[in-house]
């Protein structure tokens, strides 16, 4: 499995915001402005949920190739989704693209299905 990151062209996502946590988050984006590279870890179905939850985070485009693919990899992305994170796949391959813009508290209640890892990180 390979996750590639790349948001050297990523917008400021607390630029409105005027709060001191903004503040803080607005630092450590800064940090992670030109954040670009690759990364090749075995492909699993928990490495999978961390990637999509991981990518969702960063500012900018995740690619991940050889995804694990089922219900509980679904779960998380549909979660991910509610929270305003979005996701594309290639066709019938296993790639998959985030983009995040940043993330907010779901209108409704997530449903994390049979998946564990998604039910830990929202806790």
């Amino acid at each position: 499995m390979e996750i590639l990151i790349n948001n050297s062209n990523a917008k400021n996502h607390f630029q409105d915001t005027k709060s001191s946590e903004s503040k803080v988050m607005q630092d450590n984006e800064q940090k992670f402005r030109s954040l670009k590279g690759s990364l090749h870890v075995p492909g699993d179905k928990s490495i999978t949920h961390r990637s999509y939850i991981l990518g969702s985070v960063v500012p900018g485009v995740v690619k991940i190739k050889g995804r694990a693919l089922g219900e509980d990899c679904e779960a998380t992305l549909e979660c991910l989704k509610a929270m305003g994170a979005e996701g594309s796949s290639n066709s019938e391959d296993e790639d998959y693209e985030i983009t995040s813009h940043s993330l907010y508290e779901p209108s409704e209640v997530l449903d994390a299905g049979n998946s564990g890892t998604t039910a830990h990180f929202y806790y």
